[in-house]
């Protein structure tokens, strides 16, 4: 079956494309980013409960969310690219077949891309956009290439470098609403103050937001990879579904 969305597309156009993905398949995407926020809130009031605190607490929570957020982004990934796809996985083959992606080199390409685009945000913000435009496939070439993590990134450059502009749209959309709108949606919530489910509402909101930004990257990837010869074959053959046993 040939990839309906392997093909060339403008900013506007990978956009658009993952918007239809997000409402289309709204309750896959945000129960498959909602699995890896429980896995942390779970920590969070663990250590909460036994009154845990200090350095090694707050290293443990950081760490667990790198790891979280990680995850999160290669079941994405899945999870997206068969949606664009036209498939229907459920949670559990989208988990399954992440369990079977680099997900050490996920976390760790994520951890140093993330500390380099932050990095770049505190520099007048445009230093930021760029580095993230660059980066911005490399949890799906990751995933969906079986990639290492150095691997991953420096394949992620190769292919924005032609497609700066449009990367740096892409990459400004997903720090919207990615970031800033789930951070505005928590400055709200504070202000109607706190009570018993609100660890719970936000990771709820992080859940929703998450997919209706990276989803874009998955997209961008998959039209980058238009421009290359058996794209099509090799695209069915990393998303083919695993057994299931």
């Amino acid at each position: 079956m040939t990839h309906p969305f392997l093909r060339a597309m403008t900013a506007g156009e990978i956009i658009l494309t993952s918007l239809r993905a997000y409402r289309d398949h709204f309750r896959l995407l945000v129960l498959v980013a909602l699995v890896p926020h429980l896995v942390l809130l779970a920590l969070e009031l663990l250590l909460l409960a036994a009154g845990a605190a200090g350095g090694g607490a707050l290293l443990a929570v950081l760490a667990t969310t790198v790891v979280a957020n990680g995850i999160a982004l290669a079941a994405l990934t899945v999870a997206t690219a068969r949606a664009v796809q036209g498939q229907e996985p459920s949670l559990i083959e989208v988990y399954a077949q992440t369990a079977r992606s680099r997900l050490v080199a996920v976390v760790l390409a994520y951890l140093a891309t993330a500390l380099v685009v932050s990095g770049g945000m505190m520099l007048l913000i445009l230093p930021g956009i760029l580095l993230g435009a660059l980066f911005a496939p490399t949890v799906p070439a990751i995933v969906l290439e079986h990639r290492g993590a150095l691997d991953g990134i420096a394949r992620s450059v190769q292919m924005m470098r032609p497609h700066w502009g449009k990367g740096m749209v892409v990459f400004s959309y997903f720090i919207l609403v990615a970031g800033f709108l789930p951070l505005y949606l928590l400055i709200l919530q504070d202000s109607m103050g706190t009570g018993p489910f609100t660890p719970l509402l936000s990771a709820i909101i992080g859940s929703v937001t998450l997919p209706l930004g990276f989803a874009s990257h998955v997209v961008l990837y998959v039209s980058l990879r238009s421009e290359e010869e058996d794209a099509e074959a090799q695209l069915a053959a990393a998303l083919e579904p695993p057994a299931m046993e």
